[in-house]
């Protein structure tokens, strides 16, 4: 609609143009065209703006069906504390949607997972997560708190935290805007089953958790040795 009323303003406004010259050619058009030049002027400032907000509206029409799922691409970190090493380990996932390297974790350590846009978001952005374990894809009934740039974080003791259990466990995020996370199938696009559609973004992170003693932490030398 934009762009139709826009080209009609434009056609007016050369119709409007192409009278001047018209009535400016000959004698006794000089002195016409002279007493004429503010409203000559005025047509061509016209035609300008009437060509700008032209061009403005169709970049903005354009553009309107990227920007409406677009959102920066997002990195996933997930660090982990030992109380009994005082070790911290941090393991960084860029934007894929392959698996990631394996984070180890002991039941008493504590773990903290962020997922971070590489530039501040604007709009809503959503999060959904699920667990994968032994075949089985579920959802992870999880609430990580979102920052005002649309970084998402979530730290608890790995005991707190559902359904982690000793073994290994993989944890995948969806994120894309609140209506394309709605009226998509995520667990058929987890799953592979459907395609991932455009705007939305998958991370993945392994988790190996071991049980007290069983711990990576508790089985090299001590710092006596």
């Amino acid at each position: 609609m934009w762009i139709r009323s826009g080209r009609r303003t434009l056609t007016a406004l050369l119709s409007i143009f192409a009278t001047f010259r018209v009535t400016s050619s000959g004698p006794v058009g000089t002195e016409a065209a002279l007493a004429s030049g503010p409203m000559l002027l005025a047509a061509v400032l016209c035609l300008g703006a009437g060509m700008m907000w032209w061009v403005g509206q169709s970049i903005e029409v354009q553009g309107s069906d990227r920007s409406a799922s677009y959102i920066p691409s997002y990195s996933l970190e997930v660090h982990s504390a030992d109380p009994k090493s005082n070790r911290d380990v941090t393991t960084v996932v860029m934007h894929t949607d392959r698996s990631a390297p394996i984070a180890d974790l002991s039941l008493d350590s504590s773990v903290s997972i962020v997922l971070r846009a590489e530039q501040r978001v604007t709009g809503p952005v959503a999060l959904r997560s699920f667990l994968l374990r032994n075949g089985t894809l579920r959802p992870w009934a999880t609430s990580p708190a979102v920052s005002l740039a649309g970084t998402f974080s979530l730290r608890a003791p790995v005991m707190e935290l559902p359904d982690l259990l000793p073994g290994q466990s993989e944890l995948v995020f969806v994120l894309g805007r609140p209506q394309l996370l709605l009226h998509t199938s995520l667990e058929d696009v987890v799953r592979g089953q459907h395609p991932l559609p455009a705007g939305l973004q998958i991370l993945r992170a392994t988790l190996c958790i071991h049980a007290g003693s069983d711990s990576p932490a508790d089985s090299g030398p001590s710092a006596t040795d």
